[in-house]
């Protein structure tokens, strides 16, 4: 038996036919909006949708999200073929925005009796010109409907009422959070039924989900917008092999609302997030897949569970974490770097050695670049360290043994070692929290995490895992547990971390 997403109230199609008289043309500006990021991706990618209607977009009223579904007809094309069809793609989403505007009466859909002119006249032209949605493409459509709603309703704010019918019960003013903002209660609703349910249902790909493909892969962007203008990108890099999917099934499960709540609680307000997940090149289907930096709960969880969780691994000992580090350093663009020198963030996430170099051979299979020779892991990691502050969490103390020293002579204070796998989100948000300078020090953590209830013994276990890195921000500061064995530290880690 098929069913909505958790969290998605239904179709645009059942959201037209509730309300007869036609949706606020302040729900259709977010609408579209969705629709036209999620086509961006799309079409960036090669891909066309070719059978957008309201009834294969799935609205997300809490959480302002829409999900695009019906991709039986989708197909990949290229040149002025592919310029084609993405524009019909266009034509089509804005003919389905009329169609709310217009809602349920019969008849070919208006632009809606109260629709402000500047809006209307965009929809009009991208629901009848041809020419402009294939010259303009979703991005430039996007910016022009930025201007026409700024133009019909001013600034951006959160929006008072909710899409649903009025028979619906009233949502509380507090989960209301206007477009592209995070909500926790929303996030807690997304995932509260998965605690009974098998892995397989959580995450259901049997393959690489085309939208984390890396082929062809060009640019992660984590922008600044209006309503967050000063973005912080955040990366975690999941291992997905055999002895390491407990960690993405519990993020998805349960800790991934901690990670937004600790953080937002903390003081850091405006992350970004985005999922890879990592596999060994040298044997597994889906070494890597890359999703994308977003802001809401459903599109984190989107891609989250989007992550096809091979269960592989090549027996030798090493995983291909130096793509992750491929990937920051040559394939994202965060404002929190370009525009404020801040860097960002990413957490690696495994218990084997890498392999010693990013092999060019596995770089032109999986992304479809050639590279003159292979790059030293030390070389990558230097490369990357220059927009984003490198960590890698090894789960438990029985998993370090195999790893650590060597990850130490990579990275040094910056592997962390926990006491247990479910402390991943917990230990990442304090990480976070610690080198923004969010919380002073250790006892300002612990009172944060106990705040949101969470239990002594695992604060004290967070704690423990994070005292060497404190340590290093802080060198005066006490000391909680002994310090962990370093390791030797190569000459370039020193340059880079100090």
């Amino acid at each position: 038996m098929l069913r909505h997403p958790a969290g998605f109230w239904g179709s645009l199609q059942d959201v037209q036919q509730a309300n007869p008289q036609g949706i606020d043309a302040r729900h259709a500006v977010w609408i579209w909006r969705r629709m036209l990021e999620v086509l961006a991706f799309v079409h960036g990618a090669g891909w066309a949708h070719h059978d957008l209607s309201p009834a294969h977009a799935l609205v997300h009223p809490r959480d302002h999200g829409v999900l695009l579904i019906g991709w039986s007809r989708a197909r990949q094309a290229s040149g002025s073929a592919h310029a084609v069809v993405a524009g019909r793609d266009l034509m089509q989403a804005a003919w389905t925005v009329r169609a709310l505007l217009h809602g349920g009466a019969a008849g070919e859909p208006g632009l809606g009796a109260h629709t402000p002119a500047p809006l209307a006249a965009l929809l009009r032209q991208c629901s009848e010109d041809a020419a402009l949605c294939k010259r303009l493409g979703a991005q430039g459509i996007e910016q022009a409907l930025s201007t026409a709603s700024r133009e019909s309703f001013g600034a951006p704010s959160s929006f008072i009422a909710i899409l649903r019918p009025a028979s619906a019960p009233d949502t509380p003013r507090s989960t209301l959070m206007g477009y592209g903002n995070y909500s926790h209660a929303a996030h807690t609703a997304l995932i509260a039924d998965r605690a009974a349910k098998p892995g397989a249902e959580v995450f259901t790909q049997t393959a690489t989900h085309a939208l984390m493909n890396p082929h062809g892969l060009k640019v992660r962007e984590s922008r600044d917008n209006a309503d967050h203008p000063n973005s912080l990108g955040i990366v975690f890099a999941l291992d997905v092999t055999g002895s390491m999917g407990d960690i993405p099934q519990t993020l998805a499960r349960r800790e991934l609302p901690t990670f937004m709540k600790l953080l937002t609680d903390c003081g850091v307000a405006e992350p970004q997030l985005m999922f890879m997940a990592i596999g060994d090149a040298t044997s597994d289907r889906a070494p890597l897949q890359v999703g994308q930096f977003e802001s809401t709960a459903n599109l984190m969880d989107q891609w989250l569970t989007w992550s096809y969780l091979e269960g592989g691994g090549g027996g030798s000992g090493e995983e291909s974490y130096e793509l992750a580090f491929y990937v920051m350093a040559q394939h994202t663009d965060m404002d929190c770097w370009v525009k404020r020198k801040k860097r960002g963030y990413l957490f690696v996430t495994g218990d084997e050695l890498p392999y010693p170099a990013v092999s060019r051979h596995q770089i032109e299979g999986l992304i479809g670049e050639k590279l003159d020779e292979d790059i030293p892991i030390e070389e990558v990691i230097a490369a990357a360290a220059e927009t984003t502050n490198l960590f890698f969490l090894i789960p438990d103390a029985q998993r370090r043994r195999r790893c650590e020293p060597r990850w130490r002579e990579l990275l040094g204070d910056h592997v962390i070692c926990m006491d247990s796998p479910d402390d991943a989100c917990a230990v990442a948000a304090g990480i976070v929290a610690f080198t923004e300078k969010a919380v002073p020090n250790l006892d300002g953590l612990a009172k944060v995490m106990g705040a949101t209830g969470m239990a002594k013994e695992r604060v004290g276990g967070v704690l423990h895992a994070l005292d060497a890195y404190a340590a290093l921000l802080d060198p005066t500061a006490p000391r909680r547990a002994p310090p962990a064995s370093s390791g030797p530290r190569s000459s370039w880690w020193k340059r880079l971390f100090g």
